[in-house]
């Protein structure tokens, strides 16, 4: 099965946004993305990691993955936020996917050429 994480990772707007928010470094290595720690081991970005650690960024690639779900029928993905919003591990970054929404509304093109 395709990890979900490995898999919006390469999305080019997604890695450009990131660097732009966190101060995690995420390298690709071997065709997967890993963070890449102070003392330079990596630890790869997976769904199932469970890790507390990197909370922040797997709230925000679970937001990419929402957003490119429904970035055409956002009303379907409010939807299936209201259903979710009790389940703390599907946590999103709602201020996040706000701004990807009204950006894609505004220019599509802003994530094709990022």
């Amino acid at each position: 099965m395709v990890d979900k994480y490995q898999e919006i990772l390469k999305l080019e707007y997604v890695n450009k946004i990131l660097q732009k928010i966190t101060d995690i470094k995420i390298v690709k290595f071997e065709e997967q993305y890993y963070i890449k720690e102070y003392n330079q081991n990596l630890f790869i970005i997976k769904e199932d990691s469970n890790t507390k650690r990197y909370s922040e960024l797997t709230n925000i690639l679970r937001t990419f993955i929402h957003f490119e779900k429904y970035k055409k029928v956002p009303i379907e993905g409010y939807i299936e936020i209201s259903k979710n919003k009790f389940n703390r591990h599907e946590q999103i970054n709602l201020e996040l996917l706000k701004q990807l929404q009204s950006q894609y509304s505004i220019d599509k093109s802003y994530f094709e050429s990022l």
